[in-house]
This record gives structure tokens, sequence and C-alpha cells, in this order.
């Protein structure tokens, strides 16, 4: 995230506009690339502002590509009417995705209604990044294109495919197709209009044959929460020591949960553990217990004085995990 009030979730890695390079930030990323391309991994980072899904606690006046409020209450969470950015501060955010998805009286202007404005923000930044003295051409640039996009109102698949031309005249490296397998049919449509820009498909693969045939259209596959559970899914993979991801007990629709679930898993890696195996039936009691008891104290929490990391693992759930509990792991076949 770009700034200290300007959060997705409380605990975001910040790195403000500001911010030098050099002192004890700068440090702590440098050792966290370092340690994270210590087996040779290629990691790209993602700079991000939160736009109106800024939780009210942390900033009762957020801003965003639009002045549309995202309603309801999640976990706790409520969120406020965002104020419309400034042409300056829409230049300075990578909130990208509300400018191509509503509708253009609720957007700036020059940002709205055709394709070549809805897209205008995203290939003025582009050149901006590739013309900075301090970018060497070998820097990736790549943008991630959600499914949401393609709903009402959004781009339809011939409008994607001239986005993309677009992207690859820009010079972007790759696409990142999210929420598949909805976007493996927008994805044979536009790869053929690409020569130099890869194409990558994310979301709902958990067998290595959907990869596979998948891999008949695009260049690659993301993988996200299958990893969460298993950090060496991949390697296996490759190795041909497996087929597909553990079965999870929990719903896969159910995004709040797998979310936290996920980023519960995330920070036990962190912190050296395996990470919780919810494809047994006493860890996913012990999960739901411990995220049960979390949700309760974020939304009780009106004085934001807690930081909110779901506790999940530290209590029931560690006691589990370090129990005689041994369930054989279903695989997704």
């Amino acid at each position: 995230m770009m700034e200290y009030d300007q959060l997705e979730a409380a605990g975001n890695p910040i790195i403000p506009r500001t911010a030098p390079f050099h002192g004890e930030r700068f440090e702590a990323f440098k050792a966290l690339a370092t340690t994270s391309k210590a087996h040779g991994s290629l990691i790209i980072g993602q700079v991000s502002h939160p736009g109106r899904q800024c939780e009210s606690r942390i900033q009762p006046d957020p801003v965003s590509a639009s002045d549309v409020q995202l309603q309801g209450n999640v976990m706790g969470m409520q969120f406020n009417k965002p104020h419309l950015a400034s042409p300056r501060k829409s230049n300075a955010s990578r909130r990208l995705r509300p400018l191509r998805r509503i509708p253009a009286p609720r957007r700036l202007r020059r940002y709205g209604g055709s394709l070549v404005n809805r897209s205008r923000l995203i290939l003025e930044i582009a050149p901006a990044i590739r013309s900075h003295p301090n970018i060497p051409a070998s820097f990736i640039l790549g943008i991630k294109i959600n499914s949401v996009e393609f709903q009402a109102r959004g781009f339809d698949p011939a409008e994607c495919k001239a986005l993309c031309a677009s992207l690859e005249s820009h010079r972007f490296d790759f696409v990142e197709l999210a929420a598949a397998p909805f976007f493996l049919d927008f994805a044979e449509t536009i790869v053929p209009a690409l020569s130099q820009t890869k194409t990558y498909i994310t979301g709902g693969f958990k067998t290595v044959g959907a990869m596979v045939r998948a891999l008949d259209t695009v260049d690659g596959v993301g993988l996200a929460r299958p990893v969460c559970q298993e950090p060496r899914l991949c390697a296996d993979i490759l190795a041909g020591k497996v087929q597909g991801a553990i079965k999870q007990r929990l719903d896969d629709d159910d995004f709040g949960l797998t979310n936290v679930a996920a980023g519960t898993q995330i920070r036990m890696v962190g912190r050296d553990q395996e990470p919780i195996d919810l494809s047994q039936v006493g860890m996913e009691e012990a999960f739901r217990k411990d995220m049960g008891d979390w949700t309760s104290r974020m939304a009780h929490d009106t004085g934001h004085v807690q930081f909110w990391v779901c506790g999940c693992g530290e209590d029931s759930a560690e006691s589990v995990w370090g129990g005689v509990l041994v369930l054989e792991k279903k695989r997704e076949e």
C-alpha cells in the first residue's frame, strides 16, 4: 500500500510515496525479497491502493476512482462513501479496476464511457513507468483483469481483445486474467491478438489435468488458495508427486471464509510453522471456532486498538495440530 491511512486491511505492508530507498523499512523489504528469491523464484511486487475498500475505522473519508459506496458489513467492517479522486490523484493511484466498470456518470468524464476513455488511465500510467530514469528496460510490467470487468456494463469479449492489443502496444509484459474458468473462453479470443504480451489465467485450478488443458490456450496458470494450504504444491506438481491440490473442507464459494483461512495459513508459514491442514475435521472445527472469536473481537473493537489478525493456529488450532489426528488427505482428482 502507498499510505498509512489508505489500507485494504490492518497489517498491510506500506511503502509511502515519500519513503527513501534506504533505512529500516527499505532493508526489511530487501530482506523479504532476498528470502523470497532464495530458491530461484521470480517475485513480482504489486503496488495497490484500496479505493472505496478502505475500512471506515482506518479511513472515514476514502478516496476512489468513483464515488460509489461499498455497501454492507463484512466481518465487522463497514465502508464510508468515497469522494471522487482528482485526475492528479487518479494518476498517482494504482486502483484502476473501478474505472473500467463503474458507469460513466459516476467516474471522471475523461475516463468514462468509451473503451478508449475507460482504458485511458492504464495507458497513461504505462509510459510514465517505462520512461522513468531509475527503471531499467528489463523492468516487468503487468496488469490483472478480473472477471468482474465482464459483468453488466463492463467489457465484452471484443472490447477485451482490443484492450489487450492496446496493452501490448504499450509494452505490457503480461496480462493476468483472474477468476477462471470464466476467462478460459475469453482467452481463446484474446490470445491470438497478442504476439509479445504473455497471458496467464488464475482462479479455480485444483487439478494438474485442468492446468495442462489451460496451457493449450494461455502461457501459464496461477494458483492462490491451494498454495496457501500447500506451499510446496508447485514443486510437487513439477516433480510428478501429486496430480492435484488437497481438497479442503471449506466451501470454495465462500470468499470471506477461504480468504481468512488463506491469510491464516500464510501467517503460520511466516512463523516457520506448517499451515493448518483444513482437509482434516478437527482442524476445520478449530479454525471455525477461532475465526468466530476473532470476528466478534473485530466487530466490537470500536476504538480500533487491536491488531486484526485471526488467532487461528495459536490456541485451539495449534492444540489440534500438535495432537494425534492422523486423517488421510483427500486430493482433488
